[in-house]
Parts: structure tokens; C-alpha cells; sequence
């Protein structure tokens, strides 16, 4: 047989974890500092980038402006020759002059308003002094070239021009125009250095403070759920170990109740192995036609309301042998919440079952009606003697309680008996045992029978009681023959009497004192001396008989005894007795018997006895007293001849 794996991961589980989402959040925080790293690159960069344009701005402009400068100078030149040539490269002076001083108007447009406000004064008193000695200088020049092309040179080579004096100007402000261009374009390389620091500063502290409020503290959570992940992992390690090694079946099924995975307790239980069972429908594979439908319908209704459920399930195994299951399922949900399976832990209880099915046999075997009450007296449970007694089914008496209404219960003396007094109440309400009450119930068709009903408190663990269970015998019959019987006694005046020798406890009836005198209250004192009473010369007669009836039950118990009487008379008494009790050696422990007075029997035996013995008008003795006489005086001198007697006879007729 294949090894069992350990079984899929509990969604609950995943769930859980899903539930804090903690890479989610550091997704979000990478995502949001990288975004902002992003942002101050590219600040960064745009930064370099216009510096960069900057200085290639500023160096052409110092480009330029040294053209300007180079290009009066060939003005200035070119102006002294006087010549058709010279006047060519007078045209061709001017004309780049011209092309620089454009794209120098055009890079100092570039700066917007705001730029140019801010510009050094001497940069710009440097541009408009340039500005204003190269119009002039152009202006020369233009007409120099213009006079040149109409009438030839105007003054000799060599001679001095007013031009000359305009270049020599316009290359002193060129001149000053270079420098200030290279005095601000330092400046603003040192600003743009400043301004990166700066930004560097800034992007720095911003990483800090990032690492600070979003990192360290996202890191803390995360070495926190690294931890609670680990010990969940170790838990549902255990609980892995668990469902593998137990002896309980544990079966993992889909959404479609197909069976995905099974421990070794279920191998060992169904006889199927995880190969076989895989795909199956649990009910499919181990339901039989003995199934409880109602349990299957009610397992159905749970699954399709996706909610747990706790059956107890006859199953049939793989080799034919059913067994009963108490079945606890349960839904399992993935992170969305949507049932992707269930888990069903199986306990094998076929032994209790079969159990509780034998002692409810026997619980409805018994002869005496039995009852189970609740903690709030509710009838949970009756057997079918209780069912005989009271006159109503086990549904019927289920509900009701020791004070329900519908109960018509009486005293021995015909008072009634309210529910709260019943026993089964006292011993719910007092934790209390009670022994041979007797009560009488009238059952729904009108007939009272008589009770005799013991009770006991049932006790949790803990010692409180949780319920109680009250027990009872129809004595009706027994009654109503005990109320004839003493009914007879008492009209035969027939007095009772109980005695257990192995305590030397005794009872006698009320009619049993009477005879001697005495109230039961008053002659209760004497009973442990009860011997004392009899007839010193009927004691040992007494002792002799009853002590041969208890060693032999074949010897009846039979006496008549004098006893004396209150009033200091004796009273001749009938004993009657048999033994009730022996225990396993056979000793009597319990004599119950009768007592008859037979004082008025007695005196009229001996009235007849001296009417038969003596002369009516003598009173003497007459012939039959004498005949026993002399023989017992013949039997004593054969006995012993030295002993002799005399006889007389006289006739008085």
C-alpha cells in the first residue's frame, strides 16, 4: 500500500494569511519608494540636463562673443586696406559679425523675463555696451563698403579711419562681454552644483526618513508574520502529523465531495486505500442500503448550505463488515471565501453503538419503570415498563415534568402530592437520594395505581447534578392484598411480630402490644428484653423450638408461651414464625410471624381439664386424675425401689 502524504493545506489557513496580506502592503511600499526614487531621478536628471544646456548655452555665447571680438579686429583690418579685395573681406567680416551677434541676441532671448531680471547688472550693462559699439561699428562698416563699391577706397592705405576707432571699441566691449559671460556662466555652474547638493541632501534624507517610517516598520511586520507563519507552518505541521498518526479517520474531499486524501486510520478502518478511495463520493464508496436516509438527508441539506455537520453513520466496509461512524464534517474556504472542500474527522463507535443498543435493551427489559429527568425536571427518557405503568408512550411522557398539571398524584392517606415534592424533584433540587417513597398516580384512563418510586441525582464531574433518575414498581396488586390481609388481622385480632437476630432489632403491630398492655411507643423500650417477659417455665421451651426451626426450615416454628402483662398478669400467647432471610452460609436474618391471644382458650381448657379430673360436687380428684398418678408413682419405684408409696381408697358413696 502506498504511504500516505500529508494532507493539502487547510484554506483556512491560507485565508488567514491572506487576510493580512502583508506582501501586499510591501509591494505597495516598494512600489511607492521606488516610484518616488524614480521621481527624484528624473528631477535629478532634468536638473542636469538644463544645466547642461545651461553651460552649452554659455559656452557658446563666450564663443561668440570672442568671435565678435576677433571679427572687429578684421573690421578694423580689413577697413585699412582700401582696396577691392579688402573691401570683399568687408562684406564677408560684416556679414559673420552680423550671423554671431543674431544667434548671440537669439541665445540671450532664451532666458525668459524673469531670468533676464535677474541677471548680474555688469553682464548687462556689458551686453548693452556691446550692443550699442557694434550698431555703431556695423554702421561704419556698411558705409565704408557702401562708398568703397560707388567711388573707390576714400582715404589711402594705411591712414586712420573713423572705423578703426569704432573696432577698437566694439573689441573692448567684446572683450568685457566675454568676461561677464564667464563670470555669470561660473556662477551658475556653482548655483547648479549648489542645487544638487542640495537635491542630493534632500534625497538622502527622503530615503531615510522612508527607511524610517515605511521600511523598518514594514520589516518589524514582516519578521512579525515570518514568525506567526512559522509557528503556524510548525502548527499545521503538527496538525499534519496529527491527522496522519491518529486513529480517528481523517478524509479531505473537493467542493464535490470527491475524496482527495484519507490518513491510515482510514485505510485501516474501511479496508480501502487512498489509491482506491480517490475521486470516490465517501457515500458512494461506504453507504449501504442500512444507511439512515434521514441522517443522509440531513448530512445534504448542511453541505448544500456549505455549513458543518455531526452524524452518527452506519457504513458498510470493503470487506462486507459494517460499522458505525461519528462523523464530525466541516467546510473548508479558500482566501475568496468560496468553499473548495470539506474535512471529515471519523471516529469508529461501532462497540459504544452496539452498547448503548444493549443497555437500552435492557433498560426496556426491566420490570420496574424507570424515568430520566433533566436539570429542569423534563422527562428526557422512559422505558416501556414506565410506558405500561403511567399509561402514556415515551413521546407522550418526553416534555413533561414533575409539575405539569396533567399529573393527578395522592398521598398514602389520599392528600394530594404536588410535583414539587415528588422524589425525582427533591433529588434535583437537593442533590438528595430517596428510597421507597409511595405515591399514587392516576393514569389518563382514570385508574389510580400506587408507586413505589426511589430516586437519584445524577452528578457531572464536577459534583453538580444535571439530572436525576426515579425509579418505580406498580404495588398496586401488593396494596391492595396487604390492605385485605390487615384488615383480617385486625378483625381476628392477630398481632405481628419481625425479628433479624443478626442485628436483634424487633417490631411488633400495634395489636401485638395491645395484648400485653402496651402503646407500640411504650412497649418499643422493652423489645431488646423481650425475653424477660416470658414465663420463666416457658422460656426454655421457647428458645428450644425457635432455635430448631432456624437451624431446620423443616421444623416449624410453633408456641404457646405465658407472657406478662402490663397490669402484672400473665397472658398466654400463640407464636407463629418462619424464616424470611438467610444469608449465603445459611444463617437466619430475618423471622417475621404472627401472635394470637389465646388467654380465654387456655382458661377453658383448664376448666375442662378440672371438669374431667375432679368431682363436680367435691371437687376432688377423681379417677382419671389417679390413674396418671399412680402410674407415674409405679414408674418412679422401678426407677429407684428404695422409694416407696402408699395408696388409699376411700368411697363416699
Amino acid at each position: 500500500m502506498p504511504a500516505q502524504t500529508a494532507p493539502p493545506a487547510n484554506a483556512d489557513f491560507h485565508a488567514a494569511l491572506a487576510g493580512e496580506a502583508p506582501h501586499r502592503d510591501l509591494r505597495w511600499v516598494m512600489h511607492g519608494a521606488l516610484a518616488l526614487i524614480a521621481v527624484l531621478m528624473a528631477l535629478a536628471s532634468w536638473s542636469a540636463w538644463r544645466g547642461e544646456q545651461r553651460r552649452s548655452a554659455d559656452a557658446e555665447l563666450i564663443r561668440l562673443a570672442g568671435r565678435q571680438a576677433m571679427l572687429s579686429q578684421r573690421l578694423s583690418l580689413v577697413a585699412t586696406a582700401g582696396s577691392d579685395a579688402g573691401l570683399a573681406a568687408l562684406d564677408d567680416a560684416l556679414a559673420h559679425a552680423q550671423t554671431d551677434a543674431l544667434r548671440i541676441e537669439a541665445l540671450l532671448q532664451a532666458y525668459d523675463q524673469r531670468q533676464l531680471s535677474e541677471l548680474p547688472p555688469a553682464l548687462t550693462a556689458a551686453v548693452l555696451r556691446w550692443q550699442d559699439t557694434r550698431e555703431r561699428l556695423w554702421y561704419r562698416a556698411q558705409n565704408l563698403a557702401r562708398q568703397g563699391a560707388a567711388d573707390g577706397p576714400a582715404q589711402p592705405p594705411g591712414q586712420p579711419l573713423p572705423l578703426q576707432a569704432e573696432a577698437e571699441q566694439a573689441l573692448e566691449a567684446a572683450d568685457a562681454l566675454v568676461r561677464q559671460i564667464e563670470v555669470y556662466a561660473s556662477h551658475k555652474s556653482a548655483e547648479a552644483l549648489q542645487r544638487l547638493a542640495t537635491a542630493a541632501a534632500l534625497g538622502a534624507l527622503l530615503l531615510l526618513g522612508l527607511a524610517g517610517a515605511l521600511v523598518e516598520p514594514m520589516a518589524r511586520k514582516l519578521r512579525r508574520q515570518h514568525g506567526r507563519l512559522a509557528e503556524q507552518a510548525a502548527q499545521m505541521a503538527r496538525l499534519a502529523l496529527v491527522a496522519q498518526r491518529t486513529h480517528n479517520a481523517v478524509v479531505i474531499t473537493d467542493a464535490q465531495r470527491r475524496i482527495v486524501w484519507a490518513n491510515e486510520a482510514f485505510t485501516r478502518i474501511t479496508g480501502y486505500t487512498l489509491a482506491e478511495a480517490l475521486g470516490q463520493s465517501p457515500g458512494a464508496l461506504l453507504q449501504t442500503a442500512e444507511t439512515d436516509p434521514a441522517t443522509v438527508a440531513r448530512m445534504r441539506a448542511a453541505f448544500a448550505r456549505g455549513q458543518g455537520v455531526r452524524v452518527e453513520l452506519l457504513n458498510r466496509g470493503k470487506d462486507g463488515r459494517s460499522y458505525w461512524l461519528d462523523i464530525d464534517i466541516q467546510p473548508l474556504h479558500d482566501a475568496a471565501g468560496a468553499i473548495s472542500g470539506f474535512i471529515a474527522v471519523e471516529t469508529d463507535i461501532t462497540e459504544q453503538v452496539y452498547q448503548r443498543q444493549r443497555l437500552r435493551a435492557l433498560f426496556d427489559a426491566l420490570p420496574t419503570g424507570v424515568v430520566e429527568q433533566d436539570t429542569a425536571g423534563v422527562i428526557v427518557d422512559a422505558n416501556r415498563a414506565a410506558e405500561q405503568v403511567l399509561g402514556l408512550t415515551r413521546d407522550q411522557l418526553c416534555g413533561r415534568t414533575s409539575v405539569d398539571e396533567r399529573w393527578r398524584t395522592v398521598h398514602d392517606d389520599l392528600s394530594p402530592y404536588p410535583g414539587e415534592q415528588h422524589p425525582s424533584a427533591r433529588s434535583l433540587r437537593d442533590g438528595v437520594s430517596v428510597r421507597g417513597d409511595s405515591m399514587g398516580v392516576v393514569t389518563p384512563e382514570g385508574e389510580q395505581r400506587w408507586l413505589l418510586v426511589n430516586s437519584e441525582p445524577l452528578r457531572a464531574p464536577s459534583g453538580a447534578v444535571h439530572g436525576a433518575v426515579a425509579c418505580f414498581v406498580d404495588v398496586t396488586e401488593q396494596r391492595a392484598q396487604r390492605t385485605l390481609l390487615q384488615l383480617a388481622l385486625r378483625a381476628a385480632a392477630i398481632g405481628t411480630w419481625e425479628w433479624r437476630p443478626d442485628t436483634g432489632q424487633r417490631q411488633w403491630s400495634a395489636v401485638s402490644c395491645q395484648m400485653l398492655g402496651y402503646t407500640p411507643e411504650a412497649f418499643a423500650r422493652l423489645l431488646p428484653q423481650w425475653r424477660d417477659l416470658i414465663h420463666p417455665d416457658d422460656r426454655p421451651v421457647v428458645e428450644t423450638r425457635l432455635r430448631a426451626h432456624m437451624d431446620d426450615p423443616g421444623m416449624p416454628y410453633r408456641c404457646d408461651m405465658r407472657v406478662r402483662h402490663r397490669a402484672g398478669h400473665w397472658v398466654w400467647l400463640q407464636a407463629y414464625g418462619s424464616v424470611v432471610e438467610r444469608d449465603a452460609a445459611g444463617r437466619a436474618q430475618r423471622l417475621v410471624g404472627v401472635h394470637i391471644d389465646i388467654s380465654e382458650r387456655k382458661h377453658h381448657e383448664a376448666q375442662l381439664q378440672a371438669s374431667a379430673t375432679h368431682d363436680a360436687l367435691t371437687g376432688l380428684p377423681n379417677r382419671a386424675a389417679l390413674v396418671p398418678a399412680l402410674q407415674q408413682a409405679v414408674a418412679r419405684w422401678r426407677a429407684d425401689p428404695a422409694r416407696h408409696f402408699a395408696l388409699m381408697f376411700l368411697d363416699f358413696d
